[in-house]
């Protein structure tokens, strides 16, 4: 079982609200039990699954509108960067294990 957070940005638009409809949709059905949700723009769950498969599932979503994720399995390999870092280095330099994930 893999312990799982997420955190996005999306835009704040129609687009961006059926895209994160859509991210919550997909990690419905990835998770087993809870999900944790209540901060904007987190997400906290647990699945079966391996993280590329659904970094993958949010991915294309992410792009879609342009918008930045992090997936990352809790105390388990890389965190999954899905989209474009402003800041990159930052990201790398407090998260020093992560994957660019481009489909």
């Amino acid at each position: 079982m893999w312990h799982y957070w997420l955190t996005f940005r999306i835009p704040e638009n129609k687009v961006g609200q059926a895209a994160r409809r859509e991210m919550e949709r997909v990690i419905e059905a990835y998770a087993e039990g809870s999900t944790w949700k209540e901060p904007t723009s987190f997400i906290a769950f647990k699945s079966a699954s391996a993280p590329g498969l659904i970094a993958e599932d949010l991915r294309l979503i992410v792009e879609a509108v342009g918008g930045l994720a992090v997936l990352h399995p809790v105390n388990r390999g890389p965190a999954y960067v899905i989209g474009e870092p402003e800041f990159p280095d930052a990201l790398k330099d407090v998260l020093p294990n992560t994957l660019c994930f481009k489909g």
